[in-house]
């Protein structure tokens, strides 16, 4: 016997489940804007490392491992950085 309120909390956790992982809803950026915002942030970032290398080091090897871990990831992704990277180390 399924009670009433068994079945809305099933509703409600299928509909809470459908929502989280259907495709192209607004809680699930497409790949091409996951790419747009890594890119993004990758050239950001090599904008505030670039003038802060010989005056603060330490932030720019903290910085430099965010610039590896994004440099990683897009190139797995498939992105050419040839053009975007000007750090280049």
């Amino acid at each position: 016997v399924v009670s009433h309120e068994n079945k809305w909390y099933n509703e409600c956790i299928s509909n809470t489940f459908h929502i989280f992982f259907s495709k192209g809803g607004d809680l699930m950026p497409s790949a091409a804007d996951i790419i747009k915002d890594y890119v993004t942030e990758f050239s950001r970032l090599q904008d505030w490392m670039l003038p802060i290398k010989e005056i603060a080091p330490d932030t720019y090897a903290s910085m430099h491992k965010r610039y590896l871990e994004l440099k990683v990831t897009l190139s797995s992704l498939g992105v050419n950085l040839t053009e975007i990277d000007r750090v280049k180390d």
